[in-house]
């Protein structure tokens, strides 16, 4: 289930998804909910909304699921180093 799922959601081939780490499986896993809301938005929006009972709740509900964990990554000082970025403190 988990390589068919990979394959239909971001076009991963067998190859593709048996080198990838398991942590980075879990996370594409993750994302998938995620995927499918945002899709279900772009072909619901002009096709099914407008003969929906209630179509402002079904697109709010459809926008948290797409969008709510979209807080920005920090990174550390220590992590930009290891990608050659130094950080400089004004004193």
């Amino acid at each position: 289930m988990t390589f068919a799922r990979l394959s239909a959601v971001y076009g991963l081939s067998f190859a593709d998804i048996s080198a990838m780490p398991m942590a980075a499986i879990r996370e594409y896993l993750d994302c998938i909910p995620a995927i499918q809301a945002e899709q279900r938005l772009i072909v619901g929006d002009g096709a099914s909304l407008p003969h929906l009972k209630d179509p402002d709740k079904v697109l709010r509900a459809w926008q948290k699921a797409a969008y709510e964990d979209q807080s920005p990554i920090v990174a550390s000082p220590a992590v930009l180093k290891l990608y050659g970025i130094g950080v400089e403190y004004a004193s």
